[in-house]
């Protein structure tokens, strides 16, 4: 039985959510201010059921990146004889039509989409990092990671394949825009299911955390709020409060406990002068890059990242632009992993902007 068997279409027209698109696109990178759309896919879902979809190849105007490749499975000869964005460009609006549109990380699929359309138009106007407008797309967005963050906050995972797999939908062809539009649609829904049976007091306080944000998904809320205060419909079964204490495996927690034996002999520490020589004059990227320069504040960085490794330590390093801070802290983190770890070693590297994230890419 599929969630719209369950809830009646009286409660998605309560919700505002008659008729929502679920979309995805696929990239040739993660900055949409140099980088093109190569996929475009969209899931039209009329009261809980899928009615309609789209799927796009999409032309860029230079090669795909091989990593994307391997990613996508989309390669230069896939989009070779496909229209341009501008082509297709009317008839993915006329698509979407004013629908809510949900993706997952729609912070980074919608302001791709918007983007490129002002670009196709020439029109940046009330365009900017920091106050983005969308002009294109102005629909209501609602982005399942940051619902599944608080519907299904037991969860060691958001990511789109993680959470297919929790609710066993079955997704083939990952990174590749339909099946991820489709599993995306039905997570949505998922979420929805929940959001329906939460008491009225706990929706108002996500609703004030959420106030004075810009936060798209904040009317998704404000949909909610709405239809819990009407007190026309009982959804039955209620949360599974069980759910929320599942045995899963929980990677990278911080605490004592977390914290490795140092005085183990199975714990192999770094040595801060190996790390410091590959940055070092006559070191492996010298050998490598003839235009290399060394800097003594990344290899000074790089030296004391190992060492906090070594001694399980948290550091804070102020490193102005040129310092090469980026390699700084990825060989001795890397390698940490690797010698401890083997296969197994995890690095989580979290940066403040897509623009730094990207930076480690590419």
């Amino acid at each position: 039985m599929t969630v719209a068997d369950r809830l009646k279409p009286e409660i998605f027209d309560e919700l505002s959510l008659t008729d929502f698109i679920a979309l995805d696109i696929e990239t040739t990178g993660l900055m949409y201010t140099q980088e093109e759309i190569i996929e475009f896919a969209a899931v039209h879902f009329h009261h809980g059921e899928a009615v309609d979809q789209i799927s796009l190849l999409i032309r860029p105007s230079k090669s795909i990146p091989a990593a994307i490749t391997r990613l996508t499975g989309i390669g230069d000869a896939d989009v070779a004889g496909a229209p341009s964005f501008s082509e297709v460009l009317p008839q993915i609006r006329t698509f979407l039509q004013d629908f809510p549109l949900v993706a997952h990380n729609s912070n980074f699929d919608l302001p791709f989409l918007e983007y490129h359309a002002r670009r196709v138009h020439g029109d940046f106007r009330n365009w900017d990092a920091r106050d983005k407008q969308f002009a294109y797309f102005p629909n209501p967005q609602f982005d399942t990671v940051l619902l599944s963050r608080i519907y299904l906050s037991f969860l060691p995972s958001f990511s789109l394949r993680a959470l297919v797999d929790y609710f066993q939908f079955g997704l083939e062809n990952a990174h590749r825009a339909l099946p991820d539009a489709e599993a995306a649609g039905k997570l949505f829904l998922e979420i929805v299911e929940r959001a329906v049976q939460t008491k009225f007091a706990d929706v108002q306080k996500i609703l004030q955390i959420l106030e004075p944000t810009d936060e798209p998904v904040k009317t998704f809320f404000e949909y909610l709020v709405k239809f819990l205060a009407t007190g026309k419909y009982s959804v039955p079964g209620g949360i599974d409060r069980a759910k929320f204490s599942i045995q899963a495996n929980h990677y990278n927690i911080i605490g004592e406990a977390e914290r490795p034996d140092f005085a183990s002999d199975n714990v192999l520490p770094l040595d801060p002068a190996e790390v410091g020589n590959f940055f070092d004059e006559g070191g492996a990227l010298a050998r490598e890059f003839a235009a290399f320069e060394v800097r003594e504040p990344q290899v000074k960085m790089a030296r004391a990242i190992a060492e906090a490794f070594n001694e399980s330590q948290f550091l804070l390093v102020e490193a102005g632009t040129g310092t090469g801070k980026s390699m700084a802290y990825l060989l001795p983190a890397i390698k940490w992993a690797v010698k401890n770890y083997g296969p197994y070693g995890r690095v989580i590297v979290s940066t403040n902007t897509k623009n730094l994230q990207g930076q480690l890419f590419f």
